[in-house]
């Protein structure tokens, strides 16, 4: 988080289009697990997010559904409930036409 702190006090013409600074932006974003579902870009993830903004994605064919759930449960970051959330809760939550 320095470095965009760092990068948005460099850029001055950034600032009137982020006033509250980059890292207020970034923390109402979701996220995926597509290529992201082992520890070291979770951590980092979690760092900025919880896991109510961190969506179950793949990159399929490189990597596949069971993998990346075998993976998330491998971290050891999640609880069950977490685990739950960010493998179909958030997704029904943003988009609850989905649901069934």
């Amino acid at each position: 988080m320095q470095r965009f702190t760092f990068l948005f006090n460099v850029r001055k013409d950034l600032q009137p289009r982020m006033p509250q600074g980059p890292a207020f932006y970034m923390q109402h974003f979701y996220y995926d697990t597509a290529s992201a579902s082992t520890i070291n870009p979770l951590v980092s993830l979690t760092r900025l997010v919880p896991p109510t903004q961190i969506l179950f994605g793949t990159d399929f064919p490189f990597l596949t559904a069971v993998g990346t759930a075998a993976d998330l449960r491998q971290t050891g970051l999640f609880d069950a409930g977490a685990l739950r959330a960010i493998e179909r809760d958030n997704a029904v939550r943003l988009m609850p036409r989905y649901r069934a």
